[in-house]
């Protein structure tokens, strides 16, 4: 008998927002951002930051865990407890699972992570690197 265990977490898109249709078995995701999240001043707030991992599947997983968002400084953001692993399968030994944050504060410049735990044993994955870079003004004509 195999025990359970956390997920690894093959890979993350991170976006400003994201719905599942359930009867189409489709994901839409708007404002995908790459590996850096360019904003103009911090801090900053974001009304909305949408996640979707991609996790391994080929082992039976556990059934909770508790997902925390860490800071570049490793302070935690923001952490919640016993959040089901509902993973839809995708075939090949990969699922995936949908995280919404709303409001979602950025205070630092730096790596924000993802992080699953369960007892004292954690998973984590960079998420993004925020990055300020002041938007150039638009040149009149």
């Amino acid at each position: 008998m195999s025990s359970k265990v956390l997920p690894k977490i093959n890979y993350i898109l991170v976006c400003d927002d994201l719905r599942e249709e359930k009867d189409t078995n489709k994901v839409m995701l708007w404002g995908l951002y790459t590996v850096k999240m360019f904003l103009p001043s911090l801090p900053a707030i974001l009304p909305k930051l949408a996640m979707r991992l991609s996790l391994d599947v080929s082992k039976p997983l556990l059934d909770e865990v508790e997902v925390i968002v860490r800071r570049p400084d490793k302070a935690i953001l923001g952490s919640m407890k016993g959040v089901k692993l509902q993973v839809q399968p995708e075939g090949g030994g990969e699922g995936s699972m949908n995280l919404l944050f709303s409001p979602f504060p950025i205070e630092l410049a730096g790596q924000y992570e993802v992080v699953l735990r369960h007892d004292k044993k954690e998973i984590s994955v960079v998420a993004f690197e925020a990055v300020v870079r002041p938007f150039a003004p638009i040149p009149s004509t």
